[in-house]
């Protein structure tokens, strides 16, 4: 299965166009197709999340190709964090200037830690894989995140959240249900975060990558601990690969 599968990124045509990909080792899709029809570049989420909580998403939900993409990810096939790694990774290096700056402060920032949202030990014996782990890691293995170019460290955090309740599917939930649903669902690694912490130095971030945002409310649980934890706002970023605008 695996040998398969990889076969596939030698493929060399855009599993959507059928254009020939250029300039990207993992992806199934061509830049022209993540330019286009993954708009917009960064999108904040809207919901009742305050400002100073950092949750954005790369790309619209809405293509019915890259929603296929990401749900064969989430349940099936753990090898397209290839994928959807390197596409992030792309797609953060070729913001604009404005928005790159808006969104990763690039003349402040020192390091930068990737972390991920966990899933709880139930779905991970069943699915044997937790697909935001795997799209984190090979994030930071992509052109480092893609912000090589701007000579950011880049560093992979396991392990840094712990989750406790074994909560059912929400995307079809309200918010207040989700946050309902949610609440105290998350804690933080005692001897992963000492470890983090004591590396940790004026203006590094910690960013935390999942698969799908609606509401923000999952990654907006895990950056109200570090909060609780001495961090400030600023400092942590909420990121997902796909996400659409949720309002009710």
């Amino acid at each position: 299965m695996m040998t398969s599968f990889l076969s596939l990124f030698s493929y060399k045509a855009c599993y959507k166009c059928k254009k020939k990909i250029t300039g990207l080792k993992y992806s199934l899709v061509c830049k022209d197709c993540i330019n286009v029809e993954l708009n917009p570049l960064v999108q904040k989420v809207s919901t009742y999340l305050s400002d100073q909580e950092r949750v954005f998403y790369a790309f619209e939900y809405s293509d019915k190709f890259f929603q296929k993409l990401i749900k064969d990810l989430k349940y099936r096939n753990k090898f397209l964090s290839f994928n959807w790694g390197e596409i992030l990774a792309y797609k953060l290096s070729n913001l604009s200037n404005i928005v790159y700056d808006s969104l990763i402060k690039a003349d402040e920032i020192n390091k930068i830690y990737i972390s991920y949202v966990p899933i709880h030990l139930n779905k991970l014996k069943s699915r044997k894989f937790n697909q935001s782990e795997l799209i984190a890691r090979n994030f930071v293995k992509s052109s480092s995140g893609g912000l090589a170019k701007n000579n950011k460290k880049v560093y992979f955090v396991n392990d840094l959240f712990i989750r406790h309740r074994d909560t059912p599917v929400l995307y079809d939930k309200k918010s207040i249900d989700r946050e309902s649903i949610l609440e105290d669902s998350f804690s933080i690694n005692q001897e992963n975060w000492a470890m983090l912490n004591s590396k940790l130095k004026a203006n590094d971030q910690i960013w935390i990558i999942d698969d799908i945002c609606t509401t923000g409310i999952t990654l907006r649980s895990l950056i109200r601990i570090l909060v609780s934890k001495g961090m400030d706002s600023e400092s942590i970023l909420g990121l997902a690969c796909t996400g659409r605008n949720f309002k009710t």
